[in-house]
């Protein structure tokens, strides 16, 4: 008998995507890899569920009041 779950049943993991292209990004994720669309924010955001967790994918940037080095941004290549 092992240890009750420190974390509880609501926690999931959440992986953040900075993309280039979120409707390509959004389409390649649905259409081909087959997540489900939970829900869009905007052009700028896409929530996604998929193998059990969640995918955020979002666009390069931030909000204005944040200084520009908290900003996301695509890593090399």
């Amino acid at each position: 008998m092992g240890e009750p779950d420190p974390w509880g049943a609501d926690v999931a993991v959440t992986h953040i995507l900075v993309v280039s292209d979120l409707a390509r990004s959004r389409d390649f994720w649905v259409g081909v890899l087959g997540a489900e669309l939970y829900r869009e924010y905007g052009g700028t955001s896409v929530v996604l569920r998929f193998a059990g967790g969640w995918l955020l994918l979002v666009t390069e940037g931030g909000p204005r009041w944040l200084p520009r080095r908290w900003h996301c941004r695509r890593g090399p290549g």
